[in-house]
């Protein structure tokens, strides 16, 4: 089954290259946040997992240092890209304050790893160390992309 993101990025393309990545990374309210809930979700695959499916991040410093990496990554290109099946996890990220919450941003670990929920459509494909960052955030130092992506169960 593919992620929505991708099938919209197949049948109709992205057309987000009008709005430079500078606009962008000004406008991403989820920088005030002091708090973040993430989600994973259910992949399609049978997978293990090291890290756990739900993890909240209380610490300020922590929180706004992965708000600062979803807001400052590219645009999705313009046009029709192809990208790999997208079988596995996705993650749900709830950003908050003490008296506010911002929208749910979703976050595909496989397929074209789009992000939705900040504007424009992004991606983390082609942004060396984006997992490892998250994975940071969230208290484990040495995460990488295959902690978030999982591992095919033998069998």
């Amino acid at each position: 089954m593919l992620s929505i993101a991708l099938i919209v990025i197949l049948l109709i393309g992205v057309r987000s290259g009008q709005h430079g990545s500078a606009s962008i990374r000004r406008d991403c309210p989820i920088r005030a946040s002091t708090q973040l809930t993430l989600l994973r979700e259910k992949p399609d695959n049978p997978e293990r997992f090291v890290l756990p499916a739900r993890s909240i991040v209380k610490s300020p410093g922590r929180v706004r240092a992965i708000a600062t990496a979803l807001c400052q990554l590219p645009a999705m290109p313009t046009g029709t890209i192809v990208c790999p099946a997208d079988l596995g996890p996705s993650y749900a990220l709830r950003f908050s304050t003490n008296n506010k919450k911002f929208g749910t941003i979703l976050l595909d670990a496989t397929g074209c790893q789009g992000v939705t929920g900040l504007g424009h459509m992004r991606w983390v494909l082609r942004s060396a160390g984006f997992w490892h960052r998250l994975g940071a955030a969230l208290g484990y130092p040495k995460a990488s992309y295959d902690n978030f992506r999982g591992r095919l169960l033998a069998g």
